[in-house]
């Protein structure tokens, strides 16, 4: 508003003049204007803050004991030929090893058999 030849700023400069020298007016406007800056020192505090938390966090994870992790143990690889579950034996060798034990062979609904072995009786 320093340019006199700006017929707005002039008009402005006229208008209020009176009542930026200590009126209502100017009151309110250096309350706002400091109510301005301490938002703006506010958000800069509290990003300032939240970056030192961020920092302090990190650091503690990172000086934590190394003990108190799970140590990873690399996992053996056996060559070794995994034993199965079962064996398949032919029909000579389920005679020879049940040769005077009584079985049971019950027929199922899905065409297959179900062995079981009898309890032998002690009868002499």
């Amino acid at each position: 508003m320093n340019d006199k030849n700006d017929s707005h700023a002039r008009l402005v400069a006229e208008t209020f003049h009176g009542d930026w020298n200590g009126s209502a007016a100017s009151k309110f406007a250096l309350r706002a204007a400091a109510r301005a800056r301490t938002r703006v020192k506010l958000r800069h505090a509290a990003a300032t803050g939240g970056g030192l938390v961020a920092i302090a966090t990190g650091i503690f994870f990172a000086m934590r004991d190394p003990q108190s992790t799970p140590s990873l143990v690399p996992a053996v690889v056996s060559t070794a030929k995994p034993t199965p579950a079962y064996e398949i034996i032919t029909d000579d060798e389920l005679v020879a090893l049940l040769r005077d034990q009584p079985l049971l062979i019950l027929p199922q609904e899905r065409g297959e058999r179900r062995f079981v072995l009898l309890a032998q009786s002690t009868r002499d």
